[in-house]
């Protein structure tokens, strides 16, 4: 995996959904409040009569864009536990889907994004329960299922760096 920026988690997030981590090289909360303006591929969707769908477990990170927190995206955020295997089993996801996984550890609700020091089981888990109900799904044969990560040097990689 090689990482948009050699930066932390958010300006790589960013990158995912708007090609650009509008000049952020660090997880400053101030900005992520304040939130990013830059286009993302959810208005490029939207324009194009194309559908999308925000799957989260927590507050999602998609809101640090700050075009997606206008009323007319609210009802592209789902809750993850409720609504996800339901689209997938009823053929109703959107042509676009974000999956948001739990950043941190609650009383009875492990994290499950993979990130130290978080029991990386529980983040393969979350990937084994989606791949799942997406297999399951009327729409499967229509699916592209990408996993990916917001930094590099995670786990083992078998490329060499460029």
């Amino acid at each position: 995996w090689f990482a948009s920026v050699p930066a932390s988690t958010q300006p790589n997030r960013l990158y995912v959904h708007s090609a650009t981590s509008h000049g952020a090289t660090s997880n400053d909360r101030k900005l992520l409040i304040e939130g990013f303006p830059q286009k993302t591929i959810f208005e490029s969707l939207d324009e194009a009569g194309l559908t999308f769908g925000i799957y989260h477990q927590f507050p999602p990170s998609t809101l640090f864009y700050r075009n997606l927190r206008k009323l007319k995206y609210l009802t592209h955020f789902h809750q993850y536990g409720i609504q996800f295997k339901k689209d997938c089993k009823e053929g109703k996801l959107p042509n676009y889907v974000v999956i948001e996984q739990r950043w941190f550890d609650l009383l009875s609700t492990p994290a499950n994004d993979d990130h130290p020091s978080h029991d990386v089981s529980e983040g393969q888990k979350l990937v084994k329960e989606v791949y799942e109900a997406l297999r399951s799904s009327p729409q499967w044969n229509e699916i592209l299922f990408v996993i990916t990560y917001d930094e590099h040097g995670g786990f083992y990689d078998h490329v060499p760096t460029p």
